[in-house]
């Protein structure tokens, strides 16, 4: 890799959600899959 100056630093989120990796790319549990037709419920808004 290459030297980075410290400053730029503060310019770089963390990865903030589980479903997209470092690529970029979604990554959907397996486990979660739901039959043909069928769709999760709503997330209730304020609740993660």
């Amino acid at each position: 890799g290459k030297p980075v100056d410290n400053d730029l630093y503060q310019y770089l989120s963390p990865l903030g959600w589980e479903h997209v990796n470092l690529t970029g790319d979604y990554v959907w549990r397996q486990s979660r899959k739901l039959e043909d037709g069928k769709f999760r419920p709503l997330r209730q808004l304020g609740k993660p």
